[in-house]
């Protein structure tokens, strides 16, 4: 990652115009809470106002995907259960998914094969913001509504789940049916001080102070891991498995805590992710909106394991191979989606078999081995992190390639402070959830007014400990 990747967003979480805007909004919304129909048009105006700071034109992107997708659930309440209103549907979501996140990819294909000239004018393309995340609501949507799992919704309560602002983003992805009760309770008021302030200054802690900090070593080792030593590199990597989980479960973290502010339920996105034994078990961990979105809408129509075992392996190697190319377009994140595939199906077989099933009922499979077998998956998992981070698949290459064997011998990242706040992360994974039940528990037992303060020194000192310049946040690009 370079310099001028270090990009300081208006509007994301942990800043001062957020912060400003999220008071101004707030403050009306305590009120209107209490009156449905005025807080659902409410909503959809902060999402509005929110989404066009990130500019105009993606704004008006945004508006007409969900005029032109609610009009397609208009058709599909009129000729239910047709299927070819629904095709149509998934067809242009589809269609214009893949041209803003494969237009650049597909241009640099054609150049390469001289089909296209140099000299062929080819206009600047930019991904809308969080276009990833609102056309999977799009497509899960569509997909409920064809299986009558939802009735047709008003177009101000659409809108506002397809636009609303602490997930466009970067997630997580809720689902729809929950996001419309939560708009329509008398008493979506309610919320937890404890939980939602451990969520806010939790995942403030984590993106501000932990991953920012680690964000500062590893942009050398990813731009040119030639320049460095195999022990550079592999510090490197490992440094990266745990900024993007501190990253993007921070993230997480606070747009849950923001959600239950404003009176919706917010869906777990992570739980202990680097505990796994094996790719199925990490895939129930990271990413948890996002995996369980590629299982009922992608896994399960394709057949899931309704057909053997030999269709349900290739059900998942296909659904593995797409949330790939969901995340990216080059030939590095085919590879990423590549070893998730492969070690999804070989965790399915070995999980599945006679012999490992014994092993376990029987005990034998003891803390030591299930130990071992979160950092052998631990290892796999930052393996193919690598080709989730580099610019492009020679560069990974050579990353790995020279975690084994490097002509450089001057180590330059063994740096103490960088290395405990790794296993500082690690260790989070593990009992993040015990942390956050003893702090939610001393925060729900105490005045409030003193509640109010120790938040606010809390926050105070995560402000003081994180940079001046933030790095951006690593899913914010998809």
């Amino acid at each position: 990652m370079e310099e001028k990747d270090i990009v300081l967003f208006s509007m994301v979480f942990p800043s001062t115009q957020f912060a400003l805007f999220f008071v101004l909004i707030f403050i009306p919304a305590i009120r209107l809470k209490y009156q449905p129909k005025a807080y659902v048009w409410y909503i959809l105006l902060i999402n509005i106002i929110f989404y066009s700071l990130f500019g105009l034109k993606f704004l008006l992107i945004l508006i007409i995907d969900i005029l032109v997708n609610y009009f397609i659930i208009l058709l599909q309440s009129k000729y239910q259960k047709n299927k070819a209103v629904l095709i149509v549907g998934l067809i242009l979501n589809i269609v214009l998914l893949g041209f803003f996140k494969y237009f650049v990819f597909t241009t640099n294909i054609l150049l390469q094969a001289e089909i296209l000239k140099a000299t062929t004018f080819i206009p600047t393309i930019l991904i809308p913001v969080g276009i990833s995340f609102y056309t999977f609501k799009v497509i899960a949507h569509l997909m409920d509504t064809y299986r009558g799992e939802l009735l047709k919704p008003k177009f101000s309560a659409y809108a506002s789940y397809i636009s609303f602002f602490p997930q466009i983003t970067s997630g997580p992805i809720a689902r729809a049916k929950e996001f419309y009760e939560d708009l329509e309770a008398p008493r979506n008021n309610y919320f937890n001080l404890g939980e939602t302030t451990t969520l806010v200054l939790g995942g403030l802690f984590k993106k501000l102070v932990l991953a920012s900090f680690i964000f500062n070593f590893i942009g050398g080792p990813f731009a040119n891991p030639l320049n460095y030593s195999s022990l550079d590199l592999i510090i490197a990597a490992f440094a990266y498995s745990t900024m993007l989980y501190a990253d993007f479960s921070g993230y997480s973290d606070m747009s849950n805590g923001i959600s239950n502010l404003l009176g919706f339920r917010a869906p777990l996105n992570f739980n202990s992710p680097y505990k796994a034994m094996g790719f199925k078990d990490f895939w129930n961990r990271w990413h948890i909106s996002l995996s369980s979105w590629f299982r009922d809408y992608l896994y399960i129509p394709l057949g899931g394991n309704r057909k053997g075992k030999l269709r349900k392996y290739i059900n998942i190697f296909i659904t593995m191979f797409v949330s790939g190319l969901w995340h990216g377009a080059g030939l590095n994140y085919i590879v990423w989606g590549t070893i998730h595939a492969v070690g999804s199906v070989l965790s399915h077989i070995f999980g599945e078999t006679e012999y490992l099933k014994n092993f376990r009922d029987k005990g034998i499979f003891n803390k030591f081995l299930k130990f071992a077998a979160q950092i052998l998956t631990f290892f796999i998992i930052t393996i193919a992190w690598i080709y989730f981070n580099s610019r492009n698949l020679s560069t990974a290459n050579q990353f790995v390639l020279g975690m084994f064997s490097s002509d450089i011998t001057q180590n330059t990242l063994i740096n103490w402070r960088l290395i405990g706040t790794v296993i500082f992360i690690f260790g989070l994974n593990y009992f993040g959830e015990y942390i956050k039940y003893f702090v939610t528990k001393i925060i729900n037992h105490l005045n409030l007014v003193f509640a109010v303060l120790i938040i606010s020194a809390l926050a105070y000192i995560i402000i003081r400990l994180g940079p001046d310049l933030m790095p951006p946040f690593v899913y914010f690009n998809f």
